[in-house]
């Protein structure tokens, strides 16, 4: 059987995540993987802070065992969410997560790949949400204390610092690496 990667975009994404996490679709199954899509729809803020662990537990219900998943900004949030929840990961990749930079990681999973971006603004600002798990390591990387956890800045040059990476130059390689190599 073939390892699996969950893939899971981020909130206020109309096209399903079509031009964030959906685009690595083809690479991933290019690299030996099945391809699972959490493609949860069009959310908005109301609906990330009171329905995020819904979806999370659905996801947490069909990851099979040593899977890897893979984020986008509030994507991110929720796959560890499902981690939480016992979602079977090895792995984590969150690229430009919308999370507090000390998030912390659940037991089970052995490595996570951050992605982050200086310039990315979109991520700064949700650090400013009371209550909530948002913050901007897809910003400034994880800064907790955690061995299991490893940034890697990826800067795009574009006009949209938070999304741009799936289609700069060199990403496709970065993501390859984390993906076979942790």
């Amino acid at each position: 059987m073939k390892p699996s990667v969950v893939l899971c975009h981020g909130f206020n994404v109309k096209d399903g995540g079509k031009g964030t996490t959906d685009s690595l679709r083809e690479l991933t199954e290019a690299c030996g993987y099945d391809v699972l899509e959490a493609d949860y729809g069009l959310f908005g803020l109301f609906a990330v802070r009171f329905f995020s662990d819904n979806i999370a537990s659905v996801i947490a219900g069909m990851t099979p065992e040593g899977s890897v998943g893979v984020g986008h900004s509030n994507g991110c949030n929720i796959l560890l969410q499902a981690a939480e929840q016992g979602a079977a990961f090895d792995k984590l990749i969150f690229i430009n997560p919308a999370l507090d930079n000390d998030f912390i990681v659940p037991e089970q999973v052995k490595n996570v790949a951050v992605i982050c971006n200086s310039e990315d603004d979109v991520v700064q600002l949700s650090k400013f949400i009371p209550f909530h798990r948002w913050g901007n390591a897809g910003k400034v990387g994880y800064r907790g204390d955690d061995d299991r956890v490893t940034n890697h800045e990826f800067k795009t040059g574009g006009d949209n610092a938070h999304s741009d990476a799936f289609t700069t130059e060199g990403f496709d390689e970065l993501f390859v690496g984390l993906l076979k190599d942790g």
